[in-house]
C-alpha cells in the first residue's frame, strides 16, 4: 500500500491505523505499507525499513529505530529531534556560546560532532539546581499542545525544544524570558569528520533546517 492514508485527517488516519493493525493481526499476511509519516510508521508497523535516497539506513521495530537509531539520518528522520553542533575533546563536548560542557565518558578523540536529543529527553529545572549535563538557558516560547506543553529554550547559540506533560508544566509554570536549567537526560552522538557545514547542507536538502 502506497500512502493510503495520505489525504485523510488526523482522527480518521488514527482510526484506520488501528483497524489496519487488527486486520493484519487477524489475517496474518505480510503487508508492505509505504508512508512519509514517521508516527504512522511507528504505530502501524511490526518492522520498519528506513530508506534514504534508495539506500536502506536501518531495519527494526518502531522502538528500536526511535530509541537506537543506527545513523544520523534515522535519528533526525524518525520523530522530532534537536540537532546540536558541538566539538569533542577529552571526553567533553563543548558548544558555541556555552560555558558548560557535556560529559561524553568513553568517547575518545577530538573533532566536530552532532548531538541529537529528543524533546522528551530534555528536562527543565529551576535555575541554580545542580546536576551533570545541565545548561542555563532562557525560555523563548511556550506553546500549549493539548496533552502537553512545548517549551523552546535558548542555550548559547542554540534553541532547544522540550516537551512537558501538563502536570509537570503546571508545577513550574515556565514563562517566556524566564531563566531555567536544561538537563540532557539522553542523547545520540555522531562524529562528523566532514565538518558541520556539510552536515547543515544535507539537513537543509532534507528539509530539517532552513
Amino acid at each position: 500500500m502506497d500512502e493510503p492514508f495520505g489525504a485523510l485527517d488526523a482522527k480518521v488516519r488514527s482510526s484506520l491505523a488501528q483497524w489496519l493493525r487488527e486486520i493484519h493481526s487477524r489475517l496474518g499476511t505480510a503487508t508492505l505499507f509505504v508512508t512519509h509519516d514517521q508516527n504512522e510508521a511507528i504505530e502501524i508497523s511490526d518492522r520498519i525499513v528506513v530508506i534514504n535516497r534508495g539506500r536502506v539506513e536501518q531495519i527494526g521495530g518502531g522502538e528500536e529505530v526511535y530509541d537506537k537509531p543506527s545513523t544520523r539520518f534515522v535519528a533526525s528522520f524518525i520523530g522530532n529531534v534537536n540537532i546540536l553542533e558541538g566539538f569533542l575533546d577529552k571526553e567533553r563536548i563543548s558548544f558555541s556560546g556555552v560555558e558548560e560542557t557535556l560529559a561524553a565518558s568513553g568517547r575518545g578523540g577530538s573533532g566536530p560532532v552532532v548531538i541529537l536529543v529528543r524533546p522528551e529527553e530534555l528536562s527543565l529545572r529551576k535555575l541554580g539546581e545542580s546536576g551533570e549535563n545541565l545548561f542555563p538557558g532562557t525560555v523563548q516560547t511556550v506553546s500549549y499542545r493539548g496533552s502537553f506543553f512545548q517549551v523552546e529554550v535558548r542555550v548559547g547559540e542554540m534553541v532547544l525544544r522540550a516537551v512537558e506533560e501538563k502536570r509537570n508544566f503546571h508545577r513550574n509554570e515556565w514563562r517566556e524570558g524566564e531563566r531555567v536549567g536544561v538537563s540532557l537526560e539522553g542523547w545520540q552522538y555522531f562524529e562528523v569528520p566532514e565538518g558541520h557545514e556539510e552536515i547543515r547542507e544535507k539537513l537543509r536538502q532534507l528539509g530539517y533546517i532552513e
